[in-house]
């Protein structure tokens, strides 16, 4: 009887019970200790800080000044694409725009933020500066679904074009690669016209910028996000902006944000 094996047949229907229900109890306990895990990075989100439900604008504001110390106030912060409507594990980033004052003066910055359905930030990647004017006063923050401009004064117009909500998730080798060089797996498109106008008037027609100066101060222009075509002004006054390569500093902390936005719900 030596060297005997028994067929699969003769496997002993007690063995196969007791590791069924092994298994059982293993699957079981795993997923209590992800919802235990889950629950509790939720309830610190929501009890260990001072956010308000509802209150999305503010507690953005506060978010982006406790983590990089940019001082915003909640009335020239826009969160494109609104809030989403329904609870979700990983909500979509949405580009938040924003003036902020540093040390070196009031700019336009831009980030990617990941809200919940009651306006709690569960997370704000590394701000972005899209104006980088010391001792000017950028003004106006005139939005329509993923498309942002304002005005500095005496100087230019900035457009901003954001893809749509979810195409800034990492999806591919090519991704992630402009995410290491730039910051955004799709960074937006940023056109500037030159002008020589003290104020603008700013208004969104679906695709395109319309801006008024004062009467009898200039022709009014357009700029068709589109195409890039600009209507108003000579060719010259328009420049397309490349997104600027990352600080290694910036780089880090932006890696550190999407390991966090994977990991965590």
């Amino acid at each position: 009887m030596s060297g005997y094996l028994p067929h699969e047949d003769e496997v002993s229907p007690t063995f196969l019970g007791a590791l069924h229900a092994h298994l059982v109890i293993t699957i079981r306990a795993a997923l209590t200790l992800c919802i235990v895990l889950a629950a509790a990075g939720l309830m610190w989100v929501a009890f260990a800080s001072n956010y308000r439900a509802g209150e999305t604008r503010k507690n953005l504001a506060q978010a982006i000044e406790t983590s990089y110390g940019l001082r915003v106030r909640p009335s020239e912060l826009l969160l494109l694409g609104g809030i989403p409507s329904t609870s979700r594990p990983f909500p979509v980033a949405r580009p938040c725009v924003f003036l902020a004052a540093s040390t070196g003066g009031k700019d336009v910055y831009y980030a990617w933020a990941r809200v919940s359905s009651r306006g709690v930030p569960l997370s704000v990647s590394t701000p972005v500066n899209l104006s980088a004017t010391p001792g000017l006063d950028e003004r106006i923050l005139v939005a329509a679904g993923v498309k942002v401009a304002f005005f500095v004064p005496g100087q230019a117009i900035h457009v901003v074009r954001f893809p749509p909500a979810g195409a800034a998730d990492i999806r591919s080798i090519g991704a992630l690669e402009r995410t290491l060089r730039t910051g955004s797996p799709r960074p937006p498109r940023h056109w500037s016209v030159s002008v020589p106008y003290p104020k603008v008037a700013l208004k969104w027609t679906g695709n395109t910028l319309l801006a008024a100066p004062p009467r009898g101060k200039g022709t009014p222009l357009s700029l068709d996000t589109d195409t890039g075509h600009l209507i108003g002004r000579p060719g010259s006054a328009l420049r397309e902006h490349a997104a600027a390569p990352m600080p290694a500093e910036r780089l880090l902390r932006r890696l550190g944000d999407t390991l966090k936005s994977r990991f965590s719900l």
